[in-house]
């Protein structure tokens, strides 16, 4: 069995029997499933599948793991970063959008609001979400077993 540590939480690739441990902040980054993941890296086969790949400590294959995390997410906060926030980033870049200048050449005069929108919408759920929900549920994905 090949190992590699770097004193994050390690897991194992079921495929090859390789124990891998990323550094910490990538581990919070794995473990977190509010982030687009849907792989990890194994240094014997290169991209293995989160089911494909147990924690170390418990057994629980990492798919299985950020599920039951996402489950267990209070509703609260879950509703506040999934919907509260892209709702008022997309009243927000709607506003933006109309101090843009639409020019003669534009054909659509209604792309910059509609672009806008969904920016606006998107930017809370795919950047600020992975950072608030940890925060608001006082916990770091990683540490959990």
């Amino acid at each position: 069995m090949a190992t590699t540590t770097l004193n994050g939480r390690p897991y194992i690739h079921k495929n090859c029997d390789t124990m891998v441990s990323l550094a910490k902040s990538d581990t919070e980054w794995l473990a977190n499933p509010w982030w687009s993941v849907t792989g990890t890296v194994c240094p014997e086969c290169g991209i293995a599948d989160l089911n494909q790949c147990v924690w170390e400590d418990t057994g629980e294959d990492l798919a299985s793991f950020r599920k039951r995390m996402a489950r267990e997410t209070p509703s609260q906060n879950r509703l506040i970063c999934l919907w509260i926030l892209p709702i008022l980033g997309a009243i927000l870049g709607y506003l933006v959008s109309n101090f843009i200048p639409v020019t003669e050449e534009c054909m659509a005069p209604l792309i910059y609001p509609i672009g806008g929108i969904f920016i606006g919408a998107a930017i809370p759920r795919l950047g600020l979400a992975p950072f608030l929900i940890p925060i608001l549920n006082g916990r770091n994905y990683s540490s959990i077993k």
